[in-house]
C-alpha cells in the first residue's frame, strides 16, 4: 500500500530569515513545502508575481526537533533580489 509521505533523507537549501541553510529533510511533506517555497520566490523574483508566496501564508518546517521559519516576506525578499543575494540550489549536489 502506498504511504501518504516518505522519510527518504534529502539535502536541501531553505531560504530562512537568516539566509539559506543546507538541511537534510527526511520528510517529504517539509520537502514539498521547501520546494513550494523555491518556486514562490522564482516567480516573485522573475515575474514579481507574490500570490504564490500569500498562499503559502506563514509557513515552517521542523527538522530535527527543530524549527525553521521559511522565508516569505517580500520586503526581504526584495532586498536581497536588489543585492543580487538570492541565488541558490534547491537541492544539494
Amino acid at each position: 500500500m502506498a504511504s501518504p509521505f516518505d522519510r527518504i533523507p534529502r539535502e536541501m537549501n531553505v531560504l530562512t530569515p537568516t539566509g539559506p541553510q543546507l538541511l537534510v529533510i527526511r520528510d517529504s511533506r517539509a520537502a514539498s513545502k521547501v520546494a513550494s517555497q523555491a518556486t514562490a520566490v522564482a516567480r516573485y523574483r522573475d515575474k514579481g508575481d507574490e500570490r504564490p508566496l500569500l498562499e503559502l501564508g506563514s509557513s515552517s518546517i521542523t527538522v530535527d526537533g527543530r524549527t525553521y521559519r521559511l522565508q516569505l516576506d517580500t520586503d526581504t525578499l526584495d532586498r536581497l533580489i536588489e543585492g543580487s543575494e538570492l541565488h541558490y540550489e534547491l537541492y544539494a549536489r
